[in-house]
């Protein structure tokens, strides 16, 4: 295992409550594997063999457990072990009168309502335009999106109708329990009692999100007000586990690929990568694409032109992988994203994202986030558009109608940034957003230049 190994969470959480730190204290240790850790940071220091400081996010307000914060990103690289102690202050008298206020009417705080009341907290939303895709998408069909990630708050509120459900695991056994707690493996998949997916980590249906990661992301893809909401069910696979070697993180992986091809997902979602290939995840991703499982990658968070220093699984050549990096509200690439015009297909909001974490809402940025963002879009298009059979159609109809930005130029493939309301009211794959057959397209800008398609430019007008 090399420094370059990685396989991290991306950092920079940012959560409602007054500012903390977390800082990580590195120590060397013997090299385990070759194998990556997973989870994609932000940016670290080259150098691996001194303590390092760094602020993580922001603690959390959540009215049941105020002088609690969220719990860090865990952060491991190469030959090195980090430890993290959090330092946090408390919330603010404003937020502790609001948190009375709020227990004593029974009515939720702004924190507790997503996406809600101020354009911070829905910019990203907004830039997708979300709410205009999800009037007119076809909700009646649901979309599986497979998350390989940290768990989820399968209690959560804006989550918790929205899960995918083992059918295989519903209803009673012969001896009148509940199918879903019995301890047998009812449906005879190899995996006990999982209803909502797997904890590869510790081999069994527990998908306690202790760190908050895989939470958020499910709800950009699937929260009430997420970019697909009810439209996307989520399998959750928690493949990681901070005290594990890079080799477990990594077999966990492809052991969580493999359960989403066999229980038939339409979608994974995998926000985590690293600087050196690995023949069987490669492998793994190849027998989705042979299901025609769309699989959306992280482009990653090292700053880096990933069409010269590849990031993987983004950057595997195989047909069904849609690479995608993270913009702020100016849509431009942030400074910790990796890029690419051979190797980053797409652009989607990743700063400062307001979404679901465990018992509550916070904020984080990253290439993870804007890939669940594309992933809820791949979500809604596939529900919609039931005539792309495949992941490339998936894949090239997302890219045609993405919003073509000039500070994306030289970025991706596509030089655009994904939108959501385009994707679904665009008519049929190859067709120019501002074509003749598009009757419902009549109110879409028509002050951009052209629209990008990966074959070639069409005129807007």
């Amino acid at each position: 295992m090399t420094k370059n190994d990685l396989r991290l969470i991306p950092g920079n959480q940012k959560l409602l409550g007054e500012k903390s730190e977390a800082k990580i204290e590195v120590k060397k240790e013997i090299p385990l594997s070759k194998d990556r850790v997973h989870f994609n940071p932000a940016p670290m220091s080259s150098s691996m063999n001194k303590t390092i400081n760094r602020t993580i996010g922001q603690n959390t307000y959540n009215p049941k457990k105020l002088n609690k914060p969220i719990a860090a990103t865990p952060q491991k690289a190469g030959p090195t072990e980090r430890k993290l102690k959090l330092v946090y202050s408390k919330p603010s008298l404003a937020l502790l009168f609001t948190a009375l206020a709020s227990l004593l009417s029974g009515q939720p705080t702004q924190a507790q309502s997503i996406f809600e009341s101020t354009s911070a907290k829905s910019w990203a939303l907004i830039q997708v335009e979300a709410e205009k895709a999800k009037k007119i998408a076809k909700t009646e069909n649901s979309i599986t999106v497979a998350v390989i990630d940290t768990g989820i708050d399968i209690h959560h509120s804006d989550l918790k109708y929205n899960l995918w459900v083992n059918t295989g695991e519903t209803g009673v056994d012969s001896f009148g329990r509940d199918k879903a707690t019995n301890g047998i493996d009812d449906d005879g998949n190899g995996y006990v009692d999982d209803l909502h997916g797997w904890n590869f980590v510790n081999r069994n249906n527990d998908l306690t999100d202790i760190i908050g990661h895989g939470t958020h992301i499910s709800g950009i893809i699937a929260s009430n007000k997420g970019v697909a909401g009810g439209t996307a069910k989520i399998m959750s696979l928690k493949y990681y586990n901070p005290k594990a070697t890079s080799r477990e993180n990594l077999e966990n992986t492809i052991a969580a690929i493999r359960y989403a091809i066999k229980m038939k997902a339409q979608i994974i979602n995998y926000s985590a990568g690293g600087l050196e290939k690995s023949f069987m995840e490669e492998k793994a991703i190849l027998e989705a694409q042979a299901q025609k499982i769309l699989f959306v990658a992280a482009a990653g968070n090292e700053k880096s032109n990933s069409d010269l220093k590849g990031f993987y699984p983004a950057d595997y050549d195989i047909s069904n992988i849609l690479s995608v990096t993270a913009v702020d509200p100016n849509k431009r690439v942030l400074d910790s994203s990796n890029y690419g015009i051979k190797s980053v297909d797409i652009a989607a909001p990743g700063k400062d994202i307001y979404s679901t974490i465990p018992g509550g809402y916070g904020i984080m940025s990253g290439t993870s986030q804007a890939t669940a963002f594309v992933s809820g879009i791949a979500a809604l298009v596939m529900a919609s558009q039931t005539h792309l059979k495949d992941p490339e159609e998936v894949i090239e109809h997302i890219l045609a109608s993405g919003e073509r930005e000039r500070t994306l130029i030289g970025k991706t493939k596509s030089n655009s940034l994904a939108n959501s309301y385009r994707a679904i009211a665009m008519q049929g794959q190859g067709v120019s957003a501002f074509g003749d057959k598009a009757d419902n397209l009549q109110s879409l800008p028509t002050s951009q230049e052209n629209i990008f398609f990966p074959s070639k430019i069409w005129n807007a007008n």
